[in-house]
């Protein structure tokens, strides 16, 4: 990168709220996001006779700020034929709600409708009146001419709001439909449910023409393969983080540190490269996780008036609890998708938050074992325990090999 680039100079005199939101929404076109991004964008425009594509990434690699740009890329493809035809919305994209109770349906399709413009009442409503037999009263609904005494209240049910979503889906003729966060589709009871939620995702494309693209953690892998019709309309794609073993990818990592580096609007530029295992490390190569840290640290930095930004402040934002549990599901990801045949091999539970060869005094907290909590790995007969073979460095992928060969 062009050591000219990187924030506008004049920021510097803004208040801290502008210099902290102009970083929080500054994106890095890195290789792996660029590389799912063209994956996803083919997949969607060549549609070869799947209903659903499935894209699974750990979290904090940068699945929502995916969607933006294939979305982004997309409408801008077409324009012209949106000016010309303005009740179209040929790709819309909402988050699956999770509540205390699990996912919810009712939830959900609210969403869509609201995303997709629908103006029926019923969508915000949560009760309706419908016709009762009470016929005694004189008094008539205010706007219309039905007494209030044929009218009672009836919760509108999760089938209207499915009816409301399709009709929608058909009028704007929607090409396709993103789903962020959807392993939240996970939170239901058996596998029976689970079968379900996919089934009713199956119909909905079915009847609407719509593609259905979920995007979320390695959750989903818990969905794509509950029946052999769901997996041969599905196609799966994997949004990867930086490995720590690949050359290649370590270069990359300390090419998003030095952007973000440049980009950081402080009074004198951090050195942040010279610390990018640390970095690693404190990220596990997701570099959402790693702009999110920046984020926090950029924020305190600015509330104290501090001139720069070093990684002993960076260090007092590194939540070593969470950082554990999130190695585990990566490690448990990465697992299943080399059972798969994806990978060459996951990496160990040991080595997953840093490089060969570096200790982790910097960070002051050795991350080898699962947390307390986590939920034991269960393996079929056949499968081989964890392991690392000696291998060579793997040759840059195409877009078409991110594709995975069926979980």
């Amino acid at each position: 990168m062009n050591a000219n680039d990187g924030f506008p100079p004049e920021l510097l005199h803004q208040p801290p709220a502008v210099r902290r939101d102009y970083f929080a929404n500054k994106i890095v076109a890195h290789p792996k996001l660029l590389q799912t991004d063209q994956a996803l964008t083919e997949a969607i425009e060549m549609r070869t006779g799947a209903s659903l594509i499935v894209v699974v990434g750990p979290s904090g690699v940068g699945k929502t700020t995916l969607i933006q740009r294939v979305l982004n890329s997309l409408l801008t493809a077409v324009w012209e034929d949106l000016q010309a035809n303005p009740d179209w919305i040929p790709y819309v994209a909402v988050e699956a709600p999770s509540t205390d109770l699990g996912f919810s349906w009712r939830d959900l399709y609210r969403r869509l409708a609201l995303a997709l413009n629908e103006p029926a009442p019923l969508v915000l409503a949560h009760r309706r009146l419908v016709p009762s037999s009470n016929l005694d009263a004189d008094a008539v609904l205010l706007g219309t001419h039905m007494p209030v005494s044929r009218l009672t209240e009836r919760r509108v049910s999760s089938a209207d709001l499915r009816w409301a979503v399709e009709q929608c889906l058909r009028y704007r003729r929607t090409r396709a439909q993103f789903i962020d966060e959807a392993q939240h589709l996970n939170r239901v009871v058996g596998s029976q449910s689970l079968l379900r939620q996919m089934d009713n995702l199956k119909s909905l494309a079915n009847l609407t023409g719509t593609l259905w693209v979920l995007v979320g953690t390695y959750e989903l892998l818990n969905l794509t393969n509950l029946s052999g019709q769901l997996a041969r309309r599905s196609l799966d794609l994997h949004f990867p983080r930086y490995l720590p073993d690949a050359g290649s990818d370590q270069q990359a990592f300390r090419n998003v540190v030095f952007t973000f580096q440049r980009h950081l609007p402080l009074a004198q530029e951090p050195d942040l490269v010279s610390h990018s295992d640390e970095l690693y490390r404190g990220c596990l190569g997701c570099v959402g996780t790693l702009k999110d840290w920046l984020t926090r640290g950029l924020e305190q930095a600015l509330r104290s008036g501090a001139k720069t930004l070093t990684m002993k402040d960076l260090q007092r934002h590194l939540n070593a609890d969470k950082l554990k549990q999130m190695g585990y599901e990566i490690h448990e990801g990465e697992e299943r998708l080399a059972r798969a045949g994806y990978l060459d091999e996951p990496l160990l539970a040991t080595e997953i938050t840093s490089p060969p060869g570096r200790d982790q005094q910097s960070l002051g907290h050795g991350l080898a074992a699962p947390g307390p909590h986590a939920r034991a790995i269960k393996r079929r007969v056949g499968d081989r325990k964890p392991a690392r073979d000696p291998v060579g460095e793997a040759p840059a992928q195409s877009p078409h090999d991110q594709l995975l060969p069926g979980l």
